[in-house]
């Protein structure tokens, strides 16, 4: 990261800016998610699936289930050790939480996609990012800064 500091030193005052968004899953909607994440899926998939060893009946299962947009969710409790549906339901164009594919890995996606957007929007040429699911750290210079 040294490296990084110095390099946007070259186009004046290096700082850092982070942002942890709250709420950030249940504000994922069905367009952005099918624009990012299942449009990288889409591509991804036919590549990686041979190494995955897996019956090509599976390859279109395996698909649908990563770029679907409905979410089948359930909550089970146990009572006297027997498991029960307390509750059901079918959710769209969200994100729940420890989601597979969308959680952590979709959401650095869309991260990268909506800073990527926004500096380019903005004119910032000078930085570097790190995501990690919805957290972000961002080396750029002072002057860059005030205008997020």
């Amino acid at each position: 990261m040294d490296k990084e500091w110095r390099r946007i030193g070259k186009y004046g005052k290096p700082v850092g800016v982070s942002t942890d968004f709250s709420s950030h899953d249940s504000n994922q909607h069905a367009e952005i998610i099918d624009g990012v994440d299942s449009a990288l899926w889409r591509k991804l998939l036919p590549v990686i699936f041979p190494m995955l060893e897996l019956p090509q009946r599976m390859f279109f299962m395996l698909l649908d289930s990563i770029t679907g947009l409905n979410t089948k969710l359930l909550y089970k409790v146990s009572c006297f050790k027997k498991l029960r549906t307390y509750f059901s339901c079918l959710l769209f164009g969200t994100v729940t939480s420890g989601h597979p594919t969308r959680t952590t890995f979709g959401n650095t996606l869309r991260v990268i996609m909506y800073y990527s957007f926004i500096f380019d929007e903005l004119g910032i040429i000078h930085y570097s990012f790190f995501v990690g699911g919805d957290d972000f750290y961002c080396i750029l210079t002072e002057q860059d800064s005030y205008l997020l």
